[in-house]
This record gives structure tokens, sequence and C-alpha cells, in this order.
């Protein structure tokens, strides 16, 4: 017997305003920002076509094969994970929507997994956690105020796993977690059974049969597969054959009718599934909870967190996705960095709104399969470096004004400015030091104009500039970006490049003593 467990990964990202310019955003109050910062027509146009041509069609086919055989021996059941920031578009643009989930709940038939509120990459915060279990607990709010649902399994943002979120994830009361089932992580070991994770007898892993779930979730529609057309009858027959405690399969909720259109024949593949599945004997529907409490584990898997990050997405399965280039990490660690300087009553929820992983993924820059999908989710956003320039605008602005709520402007004054106790002191190489002190950052980008490029390449690839600038001023944000600009370029390239960064830095800066001045 096999036991089969359908999730399904319900989000919506608030995509960011294309056409946002920092200028526009001087005399705005707080909040206009979230229509400022954020496409929102565009937004509810998105939503609310796949809603009419997925969420609508696809959850009143599901409430139908539910309401049917809901008595049965056998009953049909799955799970849904809903993102926080999809129920309040739902709410929004779709409100109908939600009284079907509603509905569909009631069956009896729906689990409610777990996530975090905002789809963000918070659970890779490694320094401090408490971000991520933040995001958490306000998501199990969401799920008990709109549902009455208490879940205890928990699905992470794009199903990011190591040690350390799992270790997180049982802290927060927990009793199991969905990951990818890669083989990377599996030592040959199968995706069909249950685990513990390291050193947590508590908390059981379920993995994700990756192969299963694309041949829906990717493949559906490609004529070039040797299995195309999909049948529910056949696929069907797949399960079937597993002799193995389970299947997990795991896919987008956008799957049925917005990746593969309705002409595709994707509702009708679903309309047909449950009860396909159901004329095999050996096969019996659970949600995640059952599995969790009803199948011991086998074994603990180890996935330590520098480096062997498991994820769903691409070929890779890690954090590349996400954190892949230098838009991405820059993107990445400048929005990690920012939480300490966020009000708590004032703009941390547009900060959370910033860590959403759609945001990071789109930046993508890689090639061939990967990269179509990327520009596929992208769609009408732009490039990559589009993408950038205008994201690290956002969150440059929200950095400015959580600073002067925070009374730093002082600090920002000494990063200019500087002082002699802590200038820094140029050699020209190893054997010979100059005459040629910068106390602040913009006596250093005049230093930098001007100074022998033998210097400048000097203490670059001895990571003087980011070690003085983040010891000094505390300033990672820039001291990561001339590290990586030292890393690529040399001579007057690297000049240009370190000037052009450091007087961008220095107007963002001036900008927030002149709004603290107002």
């Amino acid at each position: 017997m096999v036991e089969v467990c359908l999730v399904f990964e319900v989000h919506q990202p608030y995509r960011i305003n294309r056409r946002f310019r920092i200028e526009e955003a001087e005399n705005k109050t707080d909040q206009e920002l979230f229509d400022l910062y954020f496409d929102n027509q565009l937004n509810r146009e998105i939503f609310q076509r796949v809603a009419e041509k997925c969420y609508l069609p696809a959850t009143k086919t599901l409430l139908e094969s539910a309401s049917r055989n809901r008595r049965d021996k056998r009953p049909f059941k799955f799970a849904f994970s809903f993102s926080g920031i999809y129920l309040e578009q739902c709410q929004r643009w779709c409100p109908q929507l939600l009284s079907l989930y509603k509905d569909l709940f009631k069956t009896g038939c729906l689990e409610l997994v777990s996530q975090t509120y905002f789809h963000s990459l918070s659970s890779i915060f490694y320094e401090n956690m408490d971000e991520f279990k933040e995001q958490v607990r306000q998501h199990v709010s969401l799920m008990k105020e709109l549902m009455g649902a208490k879940p205890s399994v928990f699905e992470n943002t794009e199903l990011i796993y190591n040690n350390l979120i799992a270790r997180a994830v049982f802290e927060l009361g927990f009793k199991g977690i969905i990951t990818e089932g890669s083989p990377k992580i599996m030592a040959g070991r199968s995706p069909h059974r249950v685990y513990n994770s390291k050193g947590i007898p508590g908390l059981k892993v379920l993995l994700r049969d990756y192969s299963l779930s694309d041949d829906i979730g990717f493949r559906f529609s490609a004529r070039w597969w040797e299995h195309y057309p999909l049948t529910a009858e056949k696929y069907a027959s797949w399960i079937a054959k597993i002799a193995e405690p389970l299947v997990l399969i795991f896919v987008d909720y956008e799957t049925f009718g917005e990746h593969h259109w309705p002409e595709s024949g994707i509702h009708e593949f679903l309309r047909l599934l449950p009860d396909e599945l159901l004329k095999h004997d050996s096969v019996h529907f659970s949600t995640p909870s059952e599995l969790v409490a009803n199948i011991p584990s086998e074994g603990e898997l180890d996935v330590y967190e520098q480096g062997k990050t498991v994820s769903w997405a691409d070929t890779a399965r890690d954090l590349s996705p996400w954190l892949g280039n230098e838009f991405q990490r820059a993107s990445f660690n400048a929005v990690r960095l920012m939480g300490t300087n966020i009000p708590e009553r004032h703009y941390k929820r547009l900060w959370r709104y910033l860590q959403t992983s759609d945001h990071y993924y789109y930046m993508y820059t890689g090639f061939g399969g990967p990269a179509e999908v990327h520009s596929y989710f992208a769609g009408p956003l732009g490039s990559p470096s589009d993408l950038y320039r205008v994201f690290s605008s956002i969150w440059t602005d929200l950095l400015i004004r959580a600073t002067k709520r925070q009374g730093l402007v002082s600090v920002v004054e000494a990063e200019i400015k500087g002082n002699k106790s802590r200038a820094f002191q140029f050699w020209l190489d190893e054997n010979k030091v100059l005459n040629i002190k910068a106390m602040g950052l913009k006596e250093f980008t005049e230093v930098i104009k001007t100074i022998d490029r033998r210097s400048i390449e000097y203490h670059s690839k001895r990571g003087d500039f980011e070690n003085w600038i983040e010891g000094c001023f505390g300033d990672p944000v820039l001291a990561r970006a001339l590290k990586d600009t030292g890393s690529r370029l040399q001579g007057e390239d690297l000049r240009k490049a370190m000037v052009e960064i450091l007087e961008k830095r220095v107007r963002e800066l001036e900008r927030i003593v002149r709004i603290n001045e107002k």
C-alpha cells in the first residue's frame, strides 16, 4: 500500500514598481509607500487573471471531488500551503475565492501547511533566526484567524531546508517539515520514506518526489516528452506501482490553468486524478500530518547549512536561484542587514515585503532551461539589471526613512566625514607608506580619484578597503560592493568603478542628512 500526499503551493508576490524613482518618494507619507514601492495595478491584474484561469476552476474541481467521496473508506485528501501575502491579495481582489477555500476546508479533506507569512528568505538570516520565527508565527496566527486551523507541518519558502532551519522549525512546535527529495541529500536513500532531521527525533522530514511532481508541474504540456500526453489514468498507474510507504507530490497551484493553460487539458487531469488513483486498491490518500503521525522514520537527514542547503528550484536545487549572482547577493545582504534599523511600528512590514523570495528570483542571470523559467516568472518586470536598479532604489529609500526614524543621522555624518583616529592610511605597496590619509567616505572618494593606481590595487587585493569601511562605519553593503568590484577589476577600471560606488553611497548618506534637517 502507498500513501499519496498531494500538496499545493499557493503564492503570489507583490511585484515591485519598475517605474519607481527614489526622487519621487521625497515627500510621500509612510502610508503611500506601499503603492509607490509595488505595482499594485499590475499585481491586481495578474491575480485576477490567474484566479479566473486557475484558482477558481481548480478549487471548484477539488471541492467537487472532496464533497463526492469525503465519507468513503478511502477519502480524497490533500494539503494547501498559502503564503500570507497571497491571502492578503485574495481578500483584496477576489474575496469570493477566499470563501471557496473556506468551503473546501470545511469538507475535512483539506489540511493547511504553514510557511513564512511573507514567503521570504528570512530562514537564511543565519546570524539571527528571530525574524524567521516571527514570520512563521504570523502565518500560524493567520491560519487560525481565517480558517480556524493550527498547522502541525511546516513547508519553508521554496522548500529551502538545512539543519539550522529544521532546529528553528522544531522550536516553533512543528512535528514535521517538507523539503525536496534531492539526491544530494539522500545518499542513495528513497524519498518515499520518512526521516528525522539531524539530532531532532521530534521533527520528521517528508520529501517531495521531484520527478513525479515535475511530470505535472513542468512536463504536462511538453509535446517533446516521451509520455505526452499525460493522462490521469497513466499517472495513477505510475504511482500505484510504487512499493514503498508514501509518495509526496508537491506542485505550484498555478500549474492548473496558469502554467499549463486550460486548453492543455490540465483541469480535466485534476478532475479525474482522484478517482483514477482510487481505482487502485493499493492507493490511499494521506495529509502531511497523517504521514508524520503514522509512518515511522528510517534514519536521519543531515543537511549542513554551509554549502549543503537544499531547495526545490532549478536543476541545482540549492540557493543559487536567489543568491547566484552579484545583483541577488547585494540585494539580499542589503535587505537582511537593514533589519536592525527598521522601527517596528513604521516600516517593518514594508521591509518584510522586500524579503519575498520572488524579487531575488527575478534577478537570475543564468542560461538554458532554468533561465527560461526565471524569465517566465519575471514577466513584464524587465531585465535582471533593471530590476536590481529599481529594487536597490526601493530598499535604499526605505533604509533612509528608517534611519531618520531611529535618529541615526549622527552615525551617517560620521561615515561621510570620519575622524582622525579612524583615518585610512594609504600605502603604495608593502614597503612604502604614503603621506596620504582619508578620514571619511567623502575624503576617501577624492583620494581614490587621484592616487597612484598601484596603491588602489595593493589595498584592494588585501581587502583593506572593505575591512576599514565595515570596521569603522558598520557599512557591510558598501564593503561587499567594493570587495566584489576588487575581485573583478584592475587598474583604471577598478578606480572608475570604485569612484562610482563611493559617490553613489555618499549621495545616499547626504540625502539622509537633508531629510532629517527638514
